[in-house]
C-alpha cells in the first residue's frame, strides 16, 4: 500500500472511530485549542497522563532549526545508512 492510500485509509478509520465514539457518548468532553484552555481545564486535576510517543520526522535543512528536532537517540536518523 502506498503512502497516499495509507493516509486515506487512516482518515476513514479515524472518521469511523469518531462517529462510533460519538454515538456511544464516549467522545472527550473538551476540544482544546490552545495552552490557556488546556491550563484552565486541567489546573484542577490531580493527575494527568499524556501519551508522548515520539514520531520520526525528516529534520529541517535549516541548521539553526535542526537542534529543535534532534531526538538524541543513537541511530535515529532519516538518512540512509551506508551499505557494507
Amino acid at each position: 500500500m502506498d503512502g497516499s492510500n495509507a493516509k486515506r485509509n487512516q482518515e476513514k478509520g479515524l472518521e469511523l472511530l469518531e462517529k462510533t465514539l460519538e454515538k456511544l457518548g464516549c467522545l472527550p468532553k473538551h476540544n482544546i485549542m490552545n495552552k490557556k484552555e488546556f491550563s484552565d481545564i486541567f489546573a484542577r486535576m490531580d493527575t494527568l497522563i499524556i501519551d508522548v510517543t515520539e514520531q520520526r520526522i525528516t529534520r529541517p535543512s535549516n541548521e539553526e532549526v535542526q537542534p529543535d528536532y534532534y531526538s538524541g537517540k543513537k541511530g535515529w536518523s532519516n538518512t540512509p545508512s551506508p551499505t557494507r
